[in-house]
């Protein structure tokens, strides 16, 4: 009886150690979901930094001003009004934002000897023109140089480039403003978007003017025929939000300020190691089989490093994917998580394995050395010595009359 008491009692104290296990786990799962919690306040009440670019005269001032409610800025149909970039602090939707109206961009790369403090250089530069003025400043043709002078200086255009592309670099969410009516991308639109991607910053193309569009299309087909166009052109950023908007008309502008908050919590979001490991491992099933250096390409884990923009650490049995695996991986990745116009950055590693385990992994499979073993001699033949015979040697024929080869001789 004392031994069953002590048995219960041993019982009694084994239930409570894991009653209390429990509780500390639920807890610790509390403190981790309310800690994922804080850090995603954390992350929307940040300021969300927003910048408008594009080509000139399509809209960016008068889409700032719609979007806020009043005259910030100013505008007009002349281009190259905005010269130097604009910030205004703004709150939409209990959210921070900062948003930056930028100059029209004729051309990405800056000319650095006319942001020198040499005059010399720069008046040489300005009179080879002819008096013309600058063959990439906006407004050229439209303009008369009596009017005003300044929009010929070629310094101020190349301040205003470069204004412009600190703005981009210092921004989280970009939006490309195109003119509804242009019809495909311009050169400056596809390296504007490329700049973009390889600064790591998400894209939203707002399509304004969209009251001139042509009779018998509407903005929802404009809007698939824009997608089309990104996927084609850009393929990096997978399928990019359009959203049609009137700026002189107010239309659209909430639309397209909420899917620039959709479009920053993507870029921001991080995804769960086991969410990612159980969609890589369905995402394999479908996955093309792709060599390098004549051998099967293998990923055998994935994990999401840092966020803002996301990257993943893929861990292979190669140092380095082909450019077409990447892409599908990718393009997998956008559109499953809703990835939208968010550029993806991969670090490839490639997974090495100790060299005990590798030793116990040849020596478990069989892969290894084949022991020698003796054979005893075949009948009515005297056996000279030790026939030795290797263990990957087959017997040829079946049966009774099955023959042997061994070292170019036949004994049967």
């Amino acid at each position: 009886r004392e031994r069953e008491r002590e048995r219960e009692n041993e019982r009694e104290k084994e239930r409570e150690r894991e009653t209390e296990i429990l509780e500390n786990d639920e807890n610790k799962g509390e403190n981790k979901r309310e800690r994922e919690r804080e850090k995603m306040r954390a992350l929307r009440e940040k300021t969300v930094q927003l910048a408008l670019m594009g080509r000139p005269n399509v809209g960016k001032s008068t889409l700032l001003n719609a979007v806020l409610g009043s005259k910030q800025v100013i505008v007009g149909p002349t281009p190259g009004l905005t010269r130097d970039a604009v910030h205004v602090e703004w709150i939409f939707s209990n959210r921070s934002m900062r948003l930056v109206d930028t100059a029209g961009l004729t051309h990405l790369t800056p000319d650095r000897r006319l942001l020198c403090s040499d005059e010399r250089v720069v008046a040489r530069i300005e009179n080879s023109a002819g008096g013309r003025g600058p063959r990439y400043l906006p407004g050229t043709k439209d303009l008369d140089i009596t009017t005003d002078p300044s929009q010929f200086s070629y310094r101020i255009s190349e301040m205003s480039l470069v204004s412009a592309l600190n703005a981009l670099r210092f921004a989280q969410v970009v939006v490309l403003v195109v003119e509804a009516v242009q019809g495909k991308f311009s050169k400056v639109d596809l390296q504007l978007a490329r700049r973009c991607q390889e600064e790591g910053r998400a894209v939203v193309i707002a399509a304004n003017k969209s009251d001139l569009l042509p009779e018998g299309v509407s903005k929802r087909e404009y809007e698939e025929g824009v997608r089309r166009h990104c996927e084609a052109f850009l393929p990096e950023l997978g399928t990019v939000a359009v959203v049609c908007c009137v700026a002189s008309k107010g239309e659209g502008v909430k639309r397209l300020m909420h899917t620039v908050l959709k479009t920053h919590d993507a870029w921001s979001n991080r995804i769960d190691t086991w969410i990612l490991n159980s969609w890589f491992k369905d995402l394999m099933v479908t996955m093309p089989v792709t060599r390098a250096d004549g051998r099967v390409i293998k990923i055998k884990y994935i994990t999401q490093v840092k966020s803002r923009p996301p990257t993943f650490t893929l861990f292979s049995n190669t140092s380095e994917l082909p450019g077409s695996l990447e892409r599908f991986i990718r393009s997998r990745l956008q559109r499953d998580f809703s990835l939208d116009g968010v550029p993806l950055r991969f670090i490839v590693r490639k997974a090495e394995v100790p060299k005990q385990y590798r030793q116990a992994a040849v020596a478990a499979s069989g892969r290894g050395a084949s022991p020698r073993r003796t054979l005893s001699p075949l009948p009515g033949i005297k056996a000279k010595g030790p026939r030795v015979v290797h263990r990957s040697l087959k017997s040829i024929g079946g049966g009774k009359s099955s023959k042997i080869i061994r070292s170019g001789r036949r004994h049967g």
